[in-house]
């Protein structure tokens, strides 16, 4: 008989969590223009999502030393998650569901810990499976589409591919995260020793890193496809650039992964965000499809290196628990995203200068980065018991 390791059934479970998140990113849209949901409830249908999935996060971040445990946790979050369009089909207020589907955030940071802490690598290879999930999703609902069925039938399909990752889920050993984390290796940067948590000061400015890495994600993600129907291009023009992004994120994040063997995660982290300060300004110039395509496959660059290294960034900081930084790291990033959307208020255009906030917030992060770095040399310099650690 065949066995399946616990650690692909936890790849498949980040898999096909991602692929509900893609799906539901659409499906749910069109739920709403189905059920001739209003925007008010729509805007407080999507706070509700962001604050319950903070809230979550926060609580597990907070709570990380006393969770021996994280899988009753997760199966918890996929099975809400699970239910959450279900809900969005009956005829009752859709904010119902909001607080269930949030709790899908916490499958994919809960379930990294099963997974190699801190280590390039596993979070690469994860990040990578996340992404082709979340774009088989989108590529589900396409099919879905194209075959004329209705806006609830999506919603059951959603459900049973959150359905499977929950049995994925199950089957997942949740504790081999925690064995396999090697509390006495050396970090190959300057990072904070893996045995030694860092300061409050320090953690404080990488999440703040993270944040606005996020911030500046999510102008690109949410207002790329509404800049590009304002300039009047085809339709298929912001998936053309969305999914090259993605596609070059794949193949991006092992190169990173390698290089975090040779090179500082910092000094990658602060190369990767100018990088994306640098593909901001190239949307800002507002060019033609060319030249947005190009932005697209810089900007991958900067999405491999904040959604892999900036979670081994935050472990490494937090070496107390297995889920620590992926929770820490899951808040920054949601943060962020209403960080991101909420710029847009001030700018009230979809015109080509709105990425220059984008790039604003890519070469804050940078700084942030860089005064991390700084403090966490510093740190360890001073502590004599780590004067044998490794700097680079």
């Amino acid at each position: 008989m065949l066995r399946i390791s616990s650690r692909r059934f936890a790849v498949a479970s980040m898999v096909l969590n991602a692929g509900f998140v893609g799906q539901t990113s659409v499906a749910i849209p069109g739920a709403f223009v189905g059920r001739g949901t209003s925007l008010p409830t729509i805007v407080a249908f999507n706070i509700l999502v962001v604050a319950t999935a903070l809230a979550a996060n926060l609580s597990i971040f907070f709570a990380r030393r006393r969770l021996s445990n994280g899988k009753a946790l997760t199966i918890i979050g996929s099975s809400a998650a699970a239910i959450g369009p279900l809900v969005l089909c009956l005829p009752i207020t859709p904010l119902a569901a909001a607080p269930l589907i949030a709790l899908s955030s916490i499958v994919f940071p809960l379930t990294l810990s099963t997974l190699r802490a801190a280590d390039e690598k596993s979070v690469a290879l994860s990040r990578q499976a996340f992404v082709g999930g979340y774009i088989g999703g989108l590529s589900v609902f396409a099919i879905i589409s194209g075959l004329g069925l209705e806006w609830h039938e999506s919603l059951y399909i959603a459900t049973i591919t959150q359905g499977l990752s929950l049995l994925a889920t199950w089957r997942t050993n949740f504790r081999e995260g925690r064995n396999s984390f090697d509390a006495d290796a050396e970090p190959v940067d300057g990072s904070a020793p893996r045995s030694v948590t860092a300061s409050i000061a320090v953690v404080l400015v990488a999440a703040l890193a993270v944040l606005l890495m996020r911030a500046g994600d999510n102008i690109r993600q949410s207002y790329l496809p509404l800049y590009i129907a304002h300039r009047g291009m085809p339709p298929w023009t912001s998936a053309v650039l969305l999914a090259s992004s993605a596609l070059a994120e794949i193949a991006f994040l092992p190169i990173l992964a390698m290089l975090s063997r040779r090179v500082s995660t910092h000094a990658l982290l602060v190369i990767s965000c100018l990088l994306g300060a640098f593909s901001f300004a190239i949307m800002a110039e507002g060019g033609g499809i060319v030249s947005l395509l190009a932005s697209q496959v810089v900007y991958a660059v900067f999405l491999a290196g904040y959604q892999s290294l900036g979670v081994v960034w935050l472990q490494r900081l937090l070496p107390d628990s297995t889920v620590g930084g992926a929770s820490l790291y899951t808040v920054a990033v949601q943060t962020g995203s209403a960080l991101g959307l909420l710029s847009a208020l001030v700018h009230r255009q979809f015109t080509a200068s709105l990425f220059l906030y984008g790039s604003a917030f890519a070469a804050a992060a940078a700084i942030c980065v860089t005064l991390a770095w700084g403090a966490t040399y510093r740190e360890r310099k001073l502590d004599p018991l780590e004067k044998n650690e490794r700097h680079i």
